[in-house]
């Protein structure tokens, strides 16, 4: 049996976090989602500015 590394098993959290066993799963999606929203978008206001 291949053993799944942390990173892994990260990137698994973030992508399905109805796979985690625990309530923690949905936190750290939840944290996840805010994070990488606003970073996104500002990311594109960023682009938009320096054409």
């Amino acid at each position: 049996m291949k053993r799944i590394t942390e990173k892994e098993r990260l990137c698994l959290l973030i992508s399905f976090p109805s796979l985690s066993p625990s309530f923690f799963g949905y936190i750290r999606f939840i944290y996840y989602f805010y994070i990488l929203i606003p970073l996104f978008f500002s990311f594109l206001i960023l682009k938009s500015i320096r054409k």
